[in-house]
Formats: C-alpha cells, structure tokens, sequence
C-alpha cells in the first residue's frame, strides 16, 4: 500500500500495533484463517517503510517473540496439542517473511531464529503441514545466507525516447541525459559488485540447509519431497 505506517495512529496505539496483535492471535487457529493471518502478517512486517528507525522494533519484536515460542517448544518438550497450530503459524509467516522482506533486514534476525528451527525439524516429524513448511524455510534461508548475483547475459532495460528520434525532440534527449547515465552507472556498478568471477564465502549455515533438504528428500511424504526437491 501507499499509507505511510507511521503516521496512522489511534490514541496511544497505533493501528500497526493493533493489526498486529490481532493477526498473531489468528497464528493458532486450525483453519484457513490461520494461512491469511500468516500471510497478512508477513506482508505488513515486509513492507518498506518498516525499515525506519520509528517502525523497525515492529518486525524485531515479531521475530524476538517466534524465536521464543520456537524455543520453548524445543527445550525438551514435544510438540502436541495446540501448540502445533501456532508453530504452523509462525512457521508460516517466517517462511513468506523470508520471501518478502528485504535481504538486509532477514541478515539481522536469522541469528536468533536459526537455532531453535534447527531443534524443530527434528521434534515435527509427526506434522505434515510442519516438516513441509520447514523445508520452504530452510531453502529461502540458505538463499538469505548467500550474497544475490546478477547474471550478466540478462536483458537490461533502458531508457529510450522517440522524441531522441526527430528533430523536435533534440532538447528533450539533452534533459533526459544525465537520468539515462545515472541509470547506466547504476547498472555498471551492480554488475561490478556481484562479477560471477569474484570467489564467494559460502557460510557454514549452507550445509546445515543442504543437509536439512538431503533429509527432506527421504520423507514419507511427497508434498515434502517436492518442497525439497524444489530447494
């Protein structure tokens, strides 16, 4: 949306706020209102303007309380009851988070929801939905861990006038100038960053996801499978 998050604001709490209460109560539900909270969760704390220094607690807030219900789920307890809806849920909602947001925003919260997935995968192997939403999780973690590259056989777009083709237009080319080059430098230097010859530091996490996936490709289950495969 074009709404400006921080400047809606109702008395003392803010309508971010209260969507988000509201929405994180729905993570529990058995049914597809849990799948549209998720989804709706995610798409709110992905937003652009959550980056501003007024609104980042939002999404470090959310991923402080994940990390926690993850964490005392896997702290020697199995997973049963009610607590499995909510795991989907957030589960969920991290996984569409990992597809959304911003890669420098995910850098800063994979740290604390890194360890308590890795102790879920091995305490979810009675839950379908589950071990099949942790095998979308760990592909979009593993592609959060490694720097994005630009193939350099794309097409690249420009900036092309028909005015620059007549006569008339010699003084609408010179305006547009200094755009155009500005674009081409800004092309320039994202090719220049991610050269496919520079070597790549791949982190240890990487093979902990491949291993997680190498695993999902032997699950009983084909949605699994292909979740694996897929990754």
């Amino acid at each position: 949306g074009s709404i400006d998050s921080s400047s809606v604001s109702s008395g003392d709490t803010s309508i971010v706020s209260s969507i988000l209460n509201e929405v994180k109560e729905r993570l529990d539900d058995s049914g597809p209102t849990r799948e549209a909270a998720a989804v709706c969760l995610a798409s709110l704390l992905a937003r652009p303007d959550m980056e501003q220094e007024t609104n980042r607690h939002y999404f470090n807030d959310f991923v402080d309380w994940a990390g926690g219900v993850c964490k005392s789920q896997t702290d020697g307890v199995s997973i049963s009851g009610d607590s499995t809806f909510q795991l989907i849920g957030i589960i969920h909602t991290i996984a569409v988070l990992f597809k959304k947001a911003p890669r420098s925003s995910l850098l800063n919260c994979i740290e604390t929801l890194w360890e308590p997935i890795i102790k879920l995968q091995d305490q979810c192997k009675t839950t379908l939905i589950l071990r099949k939403l942790l095998m979308k999780l760990f592909t979009r973690l593993g592609c959060a861990y490694l720097p994005p590259r630009i193939a350099s056989w794309r097409y690249q777009r420009g900036q092309r006038s028909l005015l620059s083709e007549t006569p008339t237009g010699e003084e609408e080319k010179t305006e547009q100038r200094p755009e155009q080059l500005a674009f081409s430098r800004e092309i320039v230097e994202m090719e220049t960053c991610v050269s496919d010859d520079v070597p790549v530091a791949v982190p240890d996490e990487i093979e902990d996801v491949i291993e997680m996936l190498l695993c999902g490709l032997r699950d009983d289950a084909t949605v699994v499978r292909w979740s694996s495969a897929k990754g």
